[in-house]
């Protein structure tokens, strides 16, 4: 090979890296090894950020697919099931969108890009559904919102998703995006229930989307407590010292008081 490659001088000796051994741990051990690594100083914030990030992108995005069918036809005096089917084709640009945002900026710049224009796309629904009748630019303000509602989400999925699994070092990562994942999963089921729990104790459908962009608005804020995952070596494990070191936040906060 060296010769092929014209680099004759260059060394190929290597050495094996000393793995720990733990092929003879029992399942409660690895549980318990996976938690430590997850809730330790280190990731527990990043990890908590993450989950309340894919917990509000899966209520927004299931919330308002349970939301829509029965709010559009007091919107448009006809073909609702027709602005039905060009909302979900809007999330296909939205997935490319969030193909190129994240090929093309660092991960937390993404994510922020993409809660911005969720909360952006949210008020203009609101403000547009609400004052409906008295303006004809008030229709293309709602509409233009709902097409941004169903497409922008999209953005989330790729690279929050892309983030759940960058965040953990390769023996615990399919635990760690699990967890994160799970806590999606469970704004998914819980969806409808708050959907018509809101509009049930508000008795107006525009206090769900009131309260989504809220929740997105205060994701916004927490982005900045997850490090940057983007273009950096994922790594296999963390040594025991990172473990229990004090996170960078803690750090600062104990900096300034002192």
């Amino acid at each position: 090979m060296r010769r092929d490659n014209q680099a004759d001088g260059v060394p190929v000796d290597f050495k094996l890296p000393q793995a720990a051994p733990r092929g003879e741990q029992t399942f409660a051990q690895l549980v318990k090894r996976h938690g430590k690594v997850i809730a330790g100083s280190h990731l527990l914030i990043p990890t908590m950020v993450v989950m309340y990030s894919c917990f509000v992108l899966n209520l927004t995005y299931y919330g308002c697919l349970f939301a829509f069918p029965q709010v559009l036809p007091s919107l448009v005096e006809s073909s609702a099931a027709s602005q039905l089917l060009v909302g979900a084709l809007c999330e296909m640009p939205g997935t490319v969108a969030g193909l190129i945002v994240g090929l093309l900026v660092p991960r937390k710049t993404g994510i922020k890009f993409y809660l911005t224009m969720t909360t952006a796309t949210m008020l203009m629904f609101i403000v547009g559904a609400h004052n409906l009748r008295k303006h004809w630019l008030m229709r293309i303000v709602t509409f233009a919102g709902y097409y941004g509602i169903k497409a922008v989400p999209n953005i989330g999925f790729v690279l929050i998703y892309q983030v759940s699994t960058e965040l953990y070092p390769t023996e615990v990562r399919t635990s760690g995006s699990a967890l994160c994942l799970a806590g999606g999963r469970v704004a998914a089921t819980l969806s409808p229930l708050f959907y018509e729990l809101v509009v049930e104790v508000t008795g107006n459908y525009l206090f769900f989307f009131l309260v989504i962009a809220s929740l997105v608005l205060f994701n916004l804020y927490m982005i900045d407590l997850l490090p940057e995952t983007a273009n950096i070596v994922l790594k296999d494990d963390l040594p025991e010292e990172v473990l229990f070191q004090k996170h960078p936040c803690a750090q600062i906060e104990g900096s300034s008081s002192s």
